[in-house]
């Protein structure tokens, strides 16, 4: 009887030892190398390899877009111009005010040269009470150098009209003219810079005066001896700073009733 349960119980081992070998090999299961593979189950990597993909192209994309911002130039931030700037440092050094826009007029001799402005309300100079501001908006003329070769003489000379607020409507003549001179007797030609300031932009316009002297005798086109020619620039507000195109008058020597203050 015990031999009878006893083979029951082998047979029923062998039966399990089998039929597990069975299961086991059926999942790949290799006794020699110790290899174990749990039979996973098959994932479906189609999404994974596809975002995969757009991932690559994407960053060969970043690539290429990086080489052409190498290949572009790059841009310059434009200079301060420093004739302007030491311009401005000196004029304002001797007592001038800045401005939303502003007439520059510099020479280099110890002569009386003027800067006027033709402007809507009338004319801004330094002759009389015209100096502003109330003439035209709240443009004034700030700076007068060598005046009457008496006053703020300067070897450096600098006149200056600026406005605080946007100048009035309207059209402009800024003009530089020979007002007095050491050697009346002497013709001379004077350079000079007219520096128009707009806004932080700014147009520089070279130039020379003329003086005739009266013992030559030079009839002006209307009458009068001609003395010298006023140079200026057109411009009218809300247009571009002028361009360096030069209109001139004649200028005639005083009978006895013109002064200057």
């Amino acid at each position: 009887m015990r031999g009878l349960i006893a083979a029951g119980w082998v047979s029923f081992a062998l039966i399990v030892i089998v039929g597990g070998g069975q299961f086991l090999f059926a999942c790949d299961f290799e006794m020699g190398g110790w290899h174990w593979n749990a039979c996973p189950a098959r994932a479906d990597t189609g999404a994974m390899d596809t975002e995969a993909a757009r991932g690559e192209k994407l960053q060969r994309q970043i690539h290429a877009a990086e080489l052409e911002v190498v290949r572009e130039p790059i841009c310059e931030i434009p200079k301060a111009n420093g004739e302007f700037v030491q311009l401005q440092k000196r004029t304002y050094e001797r007592g001038a005010m800045s401005g939303k826009l502003e007439v520059f007029l510099a020479w280099h001799t110890l002569d009386d040269v003027d800067l006027e402005v033709e402007c809507p309300g009338g004319k801004i100079t330094g002759v009389g009470d015209h100096f502003g501001p109330g003439i035209c908006g709240d443009g004034k003329l700030d700076l007068d150098a060598n005046r009457s070769l008496t006053i703020n003489v300067q070897r450096d000379p600098i006149e200056h009209v600026a406005w605080l607020k946007a100048p009035p409507y309207g059209e402009y003549f800024f003009s530089a003219h020979i007002f007095m001179v050491h050697d009346p007797e002497r013709p001379k030609n004077i350079p000079f810079e007219m520096t128009v300031s707009l806004d932080g932009e700014q147009k520089k316009c070279s130039g020379s005066l003329e003086w005739i002297p009266r013992s030559l005798g030079v009839k002006a086109p209307r009458g009068g001896i001609l003395a010298t020619r006023i140079l200026g620039l057109r411009w009218k507000s809300g247009d571009p700073l002028p361009k360096c195109d030069w209109q001139s008058r004649d200028a005639t020597f005083c009978d006895g009733s013109c002064s200057k203050n």
